[in-house]
């Protein structure tokens, strides 16, 4: 049952694979890292595959465990949604082309894409400060703390999917030029920050 945690050996007594991620945990080589990647003889283990394997047994099977440093993994996150939102731009100003061209049906592919990555930029920025107890408060862009800039996206997601229900589609396409459009630039610099203060 060979186990390495970073490619080195992990002298641990264990069973399972539950018991050998808990050990690797454990372990002084992790150093404060956190594990981010589980393999079996080589198959990456993902989600809903990896709690399923969480008691089994680990037998004569090699089992492959890798760690990051937690700024790192969360400077990748924030850098990976960054990219996504440039995209996010386009996307919003495709779909308003398409609804003031009362195209409506094409429209909503674009807005389902650009909403998607807006769900993963919050949940990213708000996961990253949790991981590393940074106080979004005392991060201030444009002027305002962070904190505030989550509860206006917030107000602005919300205000698409009103405009969404009521099928107010020269509404929406306006919110997406503008508050929205606005916001692109808003939220980059948000992430820029953000990083600016893990590389601290």
């Amino acid at each position: 049952m060979p186990i390495y945690l970073d490619n080195q050996p992990l002298d641990a007594d264990v069973k399972t694979v539950g018991q050998a991620i808990a050990a690797a945990r454990d372990s002084s080589a992790a150093g404060g890292r956190l594990i981010v990647e589980v393999r079996i003889d080589g198959e990456v283990l993902l989600n809903e595959s990896l709690e399923a394997a969480h008691d089994q047994q680990v037998g004569d099977r090699e089992l492959q465990l890798t760690t990051a440093q937690p700024g790192e993994l969360a400077r990748s996150a924030l850098m990976e949604v960054r990219e996504a939102l440039a995209a996010t731009a386009d996307d919003q100003q495709r779909a308003a082309e398409l609804l003031q061209a009362d195209q409506n049906a094409p429209a909503m592919q674009h807005v389902r894409q650009a909403l998607g990555v807006w769900q993963q930029t919050q949940q990213s920025v708000l996961h990253s400060a949790q991981l590393l107890g940074i106080r979004l408060d005392d991060i201030t862009v444009r002027d305002q703390p962070v904190a505030q800039l989550v509860a206006a996206l917030t107000d602005h997601l919300m205000l698409v999917r009103q405009q969404l229900l009521a099928n107010d589609w020269l509404g929406l396409a306006d919110t997406l030029s503008y508050e929205m459009n606005d916001a692109v630039a808003t939220w980059t610099a948000v992430i820029d920050a953000l990083c600016e203060k893990i590389g601290e």
